[in-house]
């Protein structure tokens, strides 16, 4: 537990420092969901929003937290898999999956989506333009039957909070 938890922190702080160097300034704070499971390092507390998508494997319950500081977005989620999901479609179909539903609700254009890893977690990362103007970055990883989703996105060049 206490591994995913520094994963997931250390992989939001720097896909949003990559993209607004300023948020390096800010005051990041830790935040631990009672039932997330893991813990966040973000610029503020986010707010938690909860959905259930249908998906081509079942259900799947999403939560996420996001906080939004300076025309820049932050949010970490993750969705509770179905087991058949990680073993009939396998990770590449998953990570492809969300990518294309997180480009599909951005408004945003692929630039590039390369393998990563933490430790022993799987990953993709995700370079995005946004359709309006702005960038994104994302971060997939898939532990266990949880997919976790790490985005910071806004206008180029804005203040992180």
């Amino acid at each position: 537990m206490r591994a995913r938890s520094v994963v997931i922190s250390l992989a939001l702080w720097l896909a949003a420092f990559a993209l607004w160097p300023a948020a390096a300034e800010a005051k990041w704070q830790t935040f631990t969901p009672p039932e997330g499971g893991f813990s966040i390092a973000m610029p503020g507390k986010p707010q938690l929003t909860q959905s259930v998508h249908k998906s081509f494997v079942g259900a799947v319950k999403e939560s996420t937290y996001t906080f939004k500081a300076g025309g820049v977005t932050y949010s970490a989620s993750y969705s509770e898999l179905p087991g058949i999901a990680v073993t009939l479609g396998g990770s590449r179909t998953i990570f492809n999956k969300a990518k294309e539903g997180l480009l599909k609700e951005a408004g945003g254009t692929e630039n590039a989506f390369n393998e990563i890893s933490l430790g022993k977690s799987e990953g993709r990362e995700l370079s995005f333009t946004l359709n309006g103007g702005g960038a994104g970055k994302a971060r997939f990883f898939l532990v266990d039957k949880r997919l976790y989703v790490i985005v910071a996105s806004g206008p180029t060049g804005a203040a992180a909070g």
